[in-house]
């Protein structure tokens, strides 16, 4: 079968007629995927231990016990979570508060603490506290755009010491 030179020309029109609309298809699958696997929800849960003396509440009147902060599958790369937190002093001496993590969180995820004086390193201890004071701690729980997909836990301990 011979084809003329003119339907040739008319083929490959037609072909060339469709690269921009095919471009423009697999430009914009390829946003979408990447759209959902950046925004893919991260399920996160984490436990909160108060230690020697010390109880975390997540009111300023100390009535609800703060012991968990789950955030179930609702958090994305990019997110920045903040919780205050109460921390009381519940024995009977004078103590300082600390905190730290009960195991390194995740790459690209971050916990940040401040309190009334400012910025609070994990291994930083607060002034001695009396007995039944009380002090607002903010936590923050940055998710970087490098932190893993999937199921997350994490353990945050408060600690008293005398």
């Amino acid at each position: 079968m011979r084809v003329s030179a003119w339907t040739l020309i008319e083929m490959t029109f037609r072909k060339v007629k469709m690269m921009p609309l095919l471009a423009l298809l697999v430009v914009g699958l390829s946003i979408a995927l990447a759209t959902v696997l950046v925004t893919r929800p991260i399920a996160m849960t984490g436990t909160i231990i108060a230690t020697q003396n010390i109880q975390a509440y997540t009111d300023a009147g100390c009535t609800t016990v703060f012991t968990a902060w789950v955030l179930g599958d609702t958090v994305k790369r990019g997110d920045v979570l903040v919780k205050d937190v109460w921390l009381k002093n519940v024995g009977d001496a004078d103590i300082k508060f600390s905190w730290n993590m009960a195991a390194a969180l995740p790459t690209g995820v971050t916990m940040t603490a401040t309190s009334p004086t400012g910025a609070w390193a994990s291994t930083v201890t607060t002034s001695a506290k009396t007995p039944g004071e009380v002090i607002k701690a903010t936590f923050t729980l940055t998710i970087g755009s490098t932190a893993p997909l999937g199921a997350m836990s994490y353990t945050l301990n408060l600690n008293g010491e005398e």
